[in-house]
């Protein structure tokens, strides 16, 4: 055997007195023998693992080395911990053969690895948690190089899984609790007795979450605990009983097992189960979280030994003497009647002893058994560590390395993964979302605190105008009180009044396309990043998820959404959920095709699915519920429409063919029994009362496209009694997952304008009247879901506030919410801001499929490019260029 190990020696004192910490990094390179079963065909095999030391506390017992091997892609980000017996140090995983067996299963089962070995060779095994050092400080280094190794390799914590030996396994059973462990297999000790059958004092709900949200419990005890000062905290309060929830485990009891017995391991279980949902919640209360597994040793047969001790592969007279000595010699003629059995192998206490009891049996050997023997002795005392793992272990079972039915083992955890999973989503279906938002005082400039004062962003801008949403977003959870404590929270709302200050400027209409842009950067880079920066760097919640910023929200009320924001801004946003009311489905057009909605060089940033587009406020008071039966008759003209014509992209805008084709129109038109006007079309404002009126007296309000595809006049429309006629290509509608827009309005794409009147009448105008009562009713039925039910008092009697016996079932908010549920369940599945990405549109049609009763799936082809008025024919044609 060729093998090359350099390792650095452990320090044994602090080098400096006021250092907090040491730390030593090196590499180590193994070069030994395979095993046959991990390279059959290769001579030798090369591992490279790495080291670290870590001398947190003063007293040099207590020094650690972490020695590990990471994935070089890991999707899965699960990470073992081995903690070993008596005496063993980490690089023993690596070099003996029973540890190589391990590792090559863990391997193969796509876990990155990680031992941590104390200086003293051994760990506090039989001390409580509140006493114990070895838990105390291997805690404190394991946060360390989670941050500066783990997460710095991969940008995300792991999901961390206990693989226990012998005492290590004792071990375990503290160090559990205090870590956010998945699962542990713990073979041959059931664990310490004491600390995994003590309850935690954390928060019931608390308490929940560290168990069913693997990802939240490593940032909490990485991250949080690891970067804060927080009461909840182990090793940081006085609260000493803060401690993590018993993991499911997996015992391995081996059945000649000379020190415990199986009833050892039946009262830990019971113990546990009998308390089981106070220790570890309805993970731990499931029938397969706790499993006694028997093993039974197998049978040291030459060839075995051959096969799975690789110093002797091509020994097979080692091989063959090893069986002798575990069997017992025969006995010489005149010991026959001698009850003594001449073996020569014991283990206890976890080591083993090998002696030469009858050195004159060899005298009845030829030289090559002699010489054969000679070598053999000498391989058992140069492989004397080794050997005692094997044969201690595996083969006896008796409290050293085991590496029996692992893949049973394996195979478990992730049984046991998928039914954290599975907990996880009842659990968060079975509660309210919680979203926490941040103090926007706390969070903008000091610098713009005047400047907000000033802007009044509450009255003058958004009064009751249609960007007042991201103001009244604001108000609505502060009022609301989703959730106290930010631990808790699914999502977490960033306020801010960006649009508002962009659009404040006086002058705001007039700049040039130069000096536009120059007043978007100002307020991006001024205001709203050192906004995000305080929320990344002074806040711990950016990174709770493994996908930063993804449990974030954001509303952007303009027609860019973040695309007002350079790209460095944008890209750190990525992860971000925006609510806005503009969504356009450029991912539907040939990648080469003109950008839609290209306005000052500024893009709509939409993904689709990940996103959400919400309607902009229209003011309650100008409501209209009319049930009456004579809407109809109230009607005078077919189509209307008022506004700036000039408020679009392009000089030959759908406003401007609408004035062109109005003009020709004047004759009343005949529909039935009666006559209608067929289209007024006003460029600029009118008097508001006028233009309610004329919006009430309408069939149809036409709803053009302007700089972005939304127009308020589509919720204006629903509001006051007439049907939206939506012109726009591209177009994303609110809520589309959950509201049948096709019931209640008609879209044409623009190119289609020329045929608006053939549009709307249809192919007979013999049912046109029942025709349009049906999408007035169906109209009523989702009002509410275009209602902000807010009130804003302009003379500030009073603050602004929500209407509270309207505000629970199906307004904006109800909508939102149940948007934000699909968006968190997708999530879960894998779902990302990548809404192209494999793992995206799997975590979608999970959704829709598995939980269709709450995020329906979506049959319809997309509004987007669609043409429809009153049948199920639609006509799917892409913008002209």
């Amino acid at each position: 055997m060729n093998t090359q190990v350099n390792v650095q020696a452990m320090p044994n004192i602090l080098e400096a007195s006021n250092q907090s910490h040491w730390l030593m990094n090196t590499q180590v390179n193994v070069q030994a023998m395979p095993t046959i079963l991990e390279a059959s065909n290769q001579s030798h095999w090369l591992i490279h693992t790495q080291v670290q030391y870590y001398t947190l506390s003063p007293n040099s017992s207590y020094h650690y080395e972490f020695r590990y091997q990471l994935l070089k892609k890991d999707s899965s980000h699960r990470l073992i911990l081995l903690l070993g017996g008596h005496k063993r140090k980490c690089i023993d995983w690596w070099i003996f053969s029973v540890g190589r067996r391990i590792l090559s299963a863990i391997r193969s089962s796509n876990y990155s690895i990680l031992t941590v070995c104390s200086a003293r060779s051994t760990f506090d095994y039989n001390i409580p948690i509140e006493e114990n050092q070895d838990v105390k400080w291997i805690y404190k280094s394991l946060q360390v190089w989670m941050n500066d190794v783990y997460y710095a390799k991969y940008e995300q914590y792991p999901l961390l899984y206990l693989y226990g030996v012998s005492r290590g396994s004792h071990f375990a059973g503290l160090l559990c609790r205090v870590l956010p462990v998945q699962a542990q297999i713990l073979y041959i000790y059931p664990g310490y007795f004491e600390g995994m059958t003590i309850r935690s004092v954390l928060d019931r709900d608390l308490q929940t979450r560290l168990i069913v949200d693997s990802t939240f419990a490593s940032w909490f005890h990485f991250k949080l605990c690891y970067t804060m000062t927080f009461d909840l905290c182990l090793f940081q309060s006085n609260k000493i009983s803060n401690f993590s929830p018993v993991p499911p485990t997996y015992f391995v009891h081996v059945v000649n097992d000379n020190k415990l017995n199986e009833s050892d391991y039946t009262r830990l279980i019971a113990a546990i189960k009998d308390d089981s949902y106070e220790l570890g919640g309805l993970v731990l209360n499931d029938t397969e979280s706790l499993k006694l597994h028997i093993s039974f040793p197998p049978n040291a047969t030459p060839s075995y030994m051959q096969e799975h001790f690789y110093q002797w592969r091509h020994k097979l007279h080692a091989s063959q003497l090893l069986y002798e000595h575990l069997s017992g010699f025969p006995k010489l003629p005149e010991q026959q009647n001698s009850e003594y059995k001449f073996q020569t192998f014991w283990c206890h206490r976890g080591d083993f002893t090998f002696f030469e009891r009858y050195p004159s049996i060899m005298q009845t050997w030829n030289e090559k058994e002699q010489e054969e023997y000679r070598e053999y002795s000498n391989d058992i005392k140069t492989f004397h560590e080794q050997l005692t793992e094997e044969f201690c272990g595996d083969l006896r079972g008796q409290h050293a390395m085991l590496s029996l039915d692992i893949e049973d083992a394996l195979f478990w955890v992730s049984e046991i993964d998928s039914l954290r999973q599975r907990v996880k989503m009842q659990n968060f279906l079975s509660r309210p979302l919680r979203i926490w938002m941040y103090n926007k005082e706390s969070l903008v400039p000091e610098r713009y605190h005047n400047h907000h004062i000033k802007a009044n962003c509450s009255h003058n801008l958004y009064g009751n105008g249609m960007y007042s949403s991201e103001h009244i977003i604001q108000v609505y959870f502060n009022q609301s009180s989703y959730v106290d404590n930010p631990l808790l929270a699914d999502y977490f709302l960033i306020p801010h009044d960006l649009y508002c200050f962009i659009f404040f400027h006086q002058l705001f209409a007039n700049f040039t396309d130069e000096q536009f842009k120059a007043h978007v950067s100002h307020y991006s880079n001024h205001y709203f990043e050192p906004i995000i920066d305080r929320i990344r760097y002074e806040f711990p919640y950016w990174t709770m998820t493994d996908k930063p910023g993804s449990n974030h929200l954001i509303a952007f009320v303009g027609g860019r959404n973040m695309g007002v924001l350079d790209n460095r801004l944008q890209n750190l946003l990525k992860n971000v959920i925006q609510l806005g009311p503009t969504g356009v489905r450029q991912d539907l057009l040939s990648p080469n095709a003109p950008e839609l909605y290209l306005h000052r060089n500024l893009s709509i940033v939409y993904r689709h699915g990940y996103d959400i587009v919400a309607p902009p406020f229209t003011p309650t008071e100008i409501i209209e519920i009319n049930t009456s039966n004579d809407w109809y008759q109230r009607k005078k003209r077919l189509l209307y429409f008022a506004g700036i014509l000039n408020h679009s992209l392009s000089s030959k805008s759908v406003r401007r063919l609408l004035f062109a084709f109005a003009k020709n129109l004047s004759s009343l038109i005949r529909i039935g029994k009666k006559e209608f006007h067929p289209i007024t079309v006003v460029d600029g404002h009118v008097p508001m009362q006028e233009y309610l009126e004329s919006i009430m007296s309408s069939v149809f309000f036409l709803c053009p496209e302007g700089y972005s595809p939304w127009s308020p006049r589509i919720y204006e429309a629903i509001n006051l009694g007439s049907i939206p006629l939506i012109l726009a290509d591209g177009i994303v509608l609110p809520f589309e997952r959950f509201i049948p827009w096709r019931s209640f309005s008609l879209k044409s794409n623009v190119s289609n304008v020329y045929n608006i009147l053939d549009f709307v009448i249809g192919n007979s105008n013999s049912n046109f009247e029942e025709r349009t009562k049906r999408k007035k009713r169906n109209a009523q039925r989702y009002m509410n879901a275009f209602r902000w039910l807010f009130k804003n008092d302009r003379n500030k009697q009073k603050p602004d506030f929500f209407i509270p016996e309207e505000d629970v079932k199906t307004n904006v908010f109800h909508y939102i919410y149940r948007e934000l549920i699909c968006r968190r369940i997708e999530q879960f599945l894998g779902a990302s801001w990548n809404i192209f990405s494999s793992a995206s549109i799997s975590a979608r049609q999970q959704t829709c499929v598995k939980y269709s009763h709450i995020c329906p799936c979506t049959i319809e082809e997309p509004i987007a490019f669609d043409q429809y008025n009153y049948g199920n024919q639609h006509s799917h044609k892409q913008p002209s260029t």
